[in-house]
């Protein structure tokens, strides 16, 4: 299972994938945000901006009716914030939210969680995005903002909420398997 695993040593991350789902290089899903048009130009430019991820997992399917389910990683330095300022940080994260998505329905959120023994802030939601041909996919999403050694990681989990029970466990195992060292 060697080529399930992906390890970052100088951020010290790692995570594995099931068999069924792949790895991207990069440079596709630079090409896969910018085909993304998401609720108003503002945030689809953002998403063209935004930090690119040092690890992006699909699986892959033949369905053309359903965003394909992912799990991506980014990082950057950042001071470890006091449990006030993560508690902050949080609303201020969904406020972007809230603004960048006009359906956004924000299902739960914390600001004391914990990933890989280190506090993290958690939000699940359900939004849209379109995609280059216009066409909507109603998407659910749960993202954690991991601080760990003044590196603050954002791993993100979304897909199609038409088939969410067809992919749920895989992003529970994914999920399970993040080590933050």
């Amino acid at each position: 299972m060697p080529n399930n695993k992906y390890y970052n040593e100088s951020i010290g991350f790692y995570i594995e994938k099931p068999d069924n789902w792949d790895f991207l290089p990069t440079p596709w899903v630079a090409n896969i945000k910018n085909k993304t048009a998401l609720s108003n130009d503002e945030i689809s430019h953002l998403m063209q901006q935004a930090n690119i991820p040092f690890v992006y997992i699909q699986k892959p399917s033949t369905r053309t009716d359903i965003a394909y389910p992912t799990v991506q990683a980014t990082c950057r330095h950042m001071a470890n914030p006091t449990a006030a300022q993560r508690a902050q940080m949080e609303r201020l994260q969904i406020q972007l939210l809230q603004n960048s998505f006009k359906d956004f329905d924000l299902l739960l959120s914390s600001n004391s969680e914990s990933v890989s023994g280190h506090p993290a802030n958690y939000y699940k939601a359900a939004f849209s995005v379109q995609n280059e041909h216009g066409t909507t996919f109603n998407c659910i999403s749960e993202a954690w903002t991991v601080f760990s050694d003044n590196i603050t990681y954002s791993i993100g989990l979304s897909g199609s909420a038409a088939n969410r029970t067809d992919y749920e466990n895989d992003i529970n195992l994914i999920f399970k398997s993040i080590k933050i060292v």
